[in-house]
């Protein structure tokens, strides 16, 4: 079990209660404030520790007024002075910045100028959680965060506590994962590498992404072993349709279950029909490049290796009017270590999968890597990411300009709901989160 911190300056009342403290943690005890001016620092900025504003009753705040674009706050508490110099910690706390409506244009970073967060709403209480380590100066162990790009600002800290770091190691047991950069605007598409080296691709991605795709999967060999497609959308579908017809990648098996372009026409007239038609012609045309074509069906297991993929639902293909989206299969890669639950474009549609307690859920709640559906907004419901139990890395199939809501004219200026699938990963406490922005992604 991970060895934790303990509180000096409670020591004798801790002895007298005869109790432990599992966290270092700034709270308060027995109405008796924890929290001092004296255990903070802070630059260009005003210091009050008051009540004010808390997120739990009985709890102390920080309250900042920020004069510049640039301020920040050195956290001293005698908390902090058991951890050693340079320890990796967990820090979590509750945020509160004053305003009237939206999101401010506060951004949070740790030591070093890694951005924490940003893309906070405003006049709610938010939930900040990430790994640093803990410094030294002059005989001083302290946490720092930075508050930039928020002049004139007035922010508000509750409920902050320090944990010891837990030890990391491969997520994915000897599995590699690779979430690729993007080529076009818009598109998903992974790349998986068992320890035995075969090869499972996840969608690929739109036209523009296919000769990027190509030339990593022949970085390994010059064939494919399962490759498999969640719905008939461009951004998904039509690396693979140029891929099998121009370029000599085997593809061993293929897996996918998409209405014909007829049927797409008649039940919403998606323009994206001819990716349906136009992969099922590629596959006549080409048969000798794709070994097998099989139709994904609820209860499937593919083995690959020391892994396995399950398809957890049958392509949908009733009326809705978010159609295209909701044909989406979704696919559970079982790793040696955590598994992964791919969603494709999944909207609304997925809380009927809710329903379904015999195997859908029981199979994607255990889930711990998640690919947000529909690039991270206007996907999946709130419901249905409760369903599952812990996130431990969330997969942003997104460009930067997705992540931030940008239509062009800077940070929310799209009609996109990115922010708040943001929120609610916010919310979930997520420590690794990863977006198109990063290029390519690797996940051991």
């Amino acid at each position: 079990m991970m060895k934790i911190k303990k509180f000096t300056s409670f020591m004798l009342f801790l002895a007298m209660l005869v109790c432990t403290v599992s966290t270092a943690t700034f709270a308060s005890a027995e109405g008796e404030n924890l929290l001092t001016e004296s255990d903070c620092v802070v630059t260009n900025a005003i210091l009050n520790v008051d009540n004010e504003m808390t997120y739990t009753e009985g709890d102390n705040s920080i309250k900042l007024n920020l004069l510049k674009a640039e301020s920040s706050i050195r956290l001293t508490l005698p908390a902090i002075q058991q951890f050693d110099a340079f320890e990796d910690v967990i820090v979590n706390f509750r945020m509160y910045v004053k305003g009237q409506s939206g999101y401010s244009t506060l951004r949070l970073y740790k030591s070093g100028g890694d951005i924490i967060d940003y893309g906070f709403p405003v006049s709610v209480w938010n939930n900040v959680r990430f790994k640093t380590k803990v410094f030294e100066e002059n005989g001083t162990k302290f946490i720092h965060v930075a508050l930039n790009n928020a002049s004139g600002a007035v922010v508000w800290i509750s409920n902050v506590n320090v944990v010891t770091a837990p030890e990391e190691g491969p997520l994915l047991g000897g599995v590699t994962l690779y979430q690729m950069e993007a080529k076009s605007q818009l598109m998903e598409s992974y790349v998986l590498e068992t320890a035995d080296g075969s090869i499972v691709v996840m969608d690929g991605g739109d036209t523009a992404d296919a000769e990027t795709l190509v030339k990593f999967i022949r970085t390994f060999k010059n064939e494919v072993d399962h490759w498999f497609l969640s719905h008939y959308h461009s951004d998904h579908v039509n690396a693979i349709i140029r891929v099998i017809n121009f370029f000599d990648i085997k593809i061993k098996n293929l897996y996918f279950d998409f209405p014909t372009g007829k049927e797409i026409q008649q039940m919403c007239g998606d323009a994206d029909y001819v990716c349906s038609d136009n992969l099922t012609a590629a596959i006549a045309n080409h048969s000798e490049k794709i070994e097998k074509v099989i139709v994904p069906q609820r209860g499937d297991e593919i083995k690959v290796d020391d892994c396995t993929v399950k398809v957890l639902n049958n392509a949908y293909k009733g009326a809705g009017n978010n159609y295209g989206n909701d044909t989406s299969v979704v696919y559970k890669f079982e790793t040696p270590g955590e598994d992964i639950l791919f969603l494709g474009d999944l909207g609304a549609y997925g809380d009927e999968y809710l329903k379904d307690t015999e195997y859908f859920v029981p199979e994607a709640e255990t889930c711990t890597i998640i690919q947000l559906a529909h690039h991270g907004q206007r996907g999946t419901t709130d419901k249905f990411y409760e369903m599952i139990k812990e996130k431990k890395v969330c997969l942003y199939a997104a460009k930067q300009w997705i992540y931030d809501n940008d239509g062009g004219g800077g940070f929310n200026t799209a009609n996109l709901d990115t922010l708040h699938t943001r929120n609610l990963v916010r919310e979930w406490g997520v420590l690794s989160i990863y977006t198109q922005a990063d290029g390519r992604v690797r996940i051991i």
